[in-house]
């Protein structure tokens, strides 16, 4: 039988670790698909904008529907 020491600080400190990669992950993929779909309808001024504009590049966000944070990832490349 083996026995180990459960360690709550490390056990807590990984979820959240795990956590933020999978945020970023999320936040990578809507920005790409962004960045993507501006490509598409020949946007590239508002493309180069969105790189230095945060606050544009959440209302571009917001255009696309790409701002709901529970957005299923996979919806996003289809």
């Amino acid at each position: 039988m083996i026995l180990t020491v459960y360690n709550e600080k490390l056990h807590n400190r990984t979820l959240r670790e795990e956590g933020l990669r999978e945020g970023r992950g999320k936040e990578r993929r809507k920005i790409n698909d962004l960045n993507n779909r501006l490509l598409e309808d020949d946007r590239m001024d508002d493309l180069k904008r969105s790189l230095k504009d945060n606050a544009f590049q959440e209302a571009l966000l917001k255009e696309y529907g790409l701002d709901a944070d529970d957005s299923d990832p996979d919806d996003l490349f289809l």
